[in-house]
């Protein structure tokens, strides 16, 4: 199993606060995530390819639906300057539905058990490989 009975809920309970702290927090909180994922674009794009770990973007592509998502849900949601179309207690059920279906959507996209092995190995014999990293 690639997760444990505690982090649905905790998925479930970070995306509540998220929630909460309301539409005129997220919309800032969800433009700097994205500036940031611009400029890790870039900066992965202009390193020379000897630099680069290896990328796989599906691994990471939940991650738009899941931040759209909450958007669109903070938006229309009760707290601070939402607009206030979902109901009370609905909203939070909406959240809770919505980072299920979020929290399996990126389990399911995650590098598989082996891919990642495989990349803890070739960065382990880098490192041995290196006097200055086997040293310390």
């Amino acid at each position: 199993m690639p997760w444990t009975p505690i982090s649905l809920p905790a998925f479930i309970a970070a995306n509540l606060i998220v929630y909460w702290t309301g539409w005129t927090t997220d919309w800032k909180l969800l433009v700097g995530v994205l500036v940031g994922y611009v400029i890790f674009g870039v900066s992965y794009a202009v390193k020379h390819p000897v630099e680069k770990p290896p990328l796989d973007p599906i691994a990471l592509a939940w991650m738009l639906p899941w931040f759209l998502g909450l958007a669109v849900i903070s938006f229309f949601g009760q707290y601070a300057d939402g607009l206030g179309v979902l109901p009370e207690w609905i909203d939070l059920l909406v959240v809770a539905v919505f980072s299920i279906a979020i929290f399996f959507l990126g389990v399911r996209m995650a590098l598989s058990r082996a891919r990642v092995q495989e990349e803890f190995r070739h960065e382990e014999a880098e490192a041995a490989a290196d006097p200055v990293l086997a040293e310390g």
